[in-house]
């Protein structure tokens, strides 16, 4: 087939293009074009495109024709006329599309937008993933970094305390307490039996003292006697006062007879 056959336009006279009005019914519309005009391959739409002076990335072209997104204007008119569709015959084309535009029923585009905000959105999510997931790691950091200081300081703290003494084993602490116990025991009982025995709280009261003749305390004055004084008993005799030294003949001392 030459270039001739190949700029052919396809037979497209049965397609309702009047009766499009939704984005999905004027892709399998394009989808019939591109099979009619001889399954042309997206490599294929992109140089005739250019040729046309049109531009249709393949990677465009793959979307539209898998109804990935509804195509713009320019996009339309670029792979109608990739689809060997002269520009004399386009009218319908862009119609369909205006028409579908001025309707408000661009289900696809809507349906690409919405995918952008997704993956906009997840692209968003795995940047706060990754940040915080940094973020965890590095307290995970500092709580390990402080652990090994507080046993470092707990470690510390144990070394410089005096070493205690070998532990005393249950048996023998249980020994001893025994033993103390037995100790107070026997201490309790010796110090009860040596203690007095304990009065009576039952005893009558000692009788008042009688007072001494011939007594008085210092604190009392002496009172004078009234009466008149007897004879003295002959056991009671009176004090005399003491006699001068004896005189001393020759230095030998002579104690005269008492009567």
């Amino acid at each position: 087939m030459d270039e001739n056959d190949r700029d052919i336009p396809p037979d497209i006279h049965d397609l309702n293009l009047a009766a499009v009005a939704t984005d999905a019914e004027l892709v399998a519309s394009l989808r019939i074009l591109q099979a009619r005009a001889g399954r042309l391959s997206l490599r294929e739409l992109e140089s005739r495109a250019r040729r046309a002076g049109l531009h249709l990335p393949r990677a465009t072209a793959n979307k539209i024709l898998n109804g990935d997104r509804a195509p713009t204007r320019d996009e339309l008119i670029a792979l109608v006329r990739a689809c060997k569709i002269p520009a004399d015959q386009l009218r319908p084309w862009v119609a369909a599309w205006e028409r579908i535009a001025s309707g408000g029923t661009h289900a696809m585009e809507l349906k690409r937008l919405r995918e952008q905000v997704r993956q906009r959105a997840l692209a968003q999510v795995r940047k706060d993933k990754a940040r915080l997931t940094a973020e965890v790691d590095a307290l995970k950091e500092q709580a390990n970094s402080l652990r090994d200081q507080v046993a470092a300081a707990e470690q510390r703290l144990r070394s410089a305390q005096p070493t205690a003494g070998p532990e005393t084993p249950p048996s023998t602490r249980r020994t001893l307490t025994a033993a103390t116990l037995a100790l107070l025991l026997l201490a309790g009982t010796t110090a009860s039996a040596a203690a007095p025995p304990a009065l009576p709280h039952d005893l009558p009261p000692l009788p008042p003292p009688r007072p001494i003749r011939g007594f008085h305390s210092p604190l009392e004055p002496i009172a004078p006697p009234t009466g008149p004084i007897g004879p003295l008993n002959p056991s009671q005799r009176p004090i005399e006062p003491p006699a001068s030294p004896p005189p001393s003949h020759g230095g030998s001392l002579i104690i005269p007879r008492q009567p």
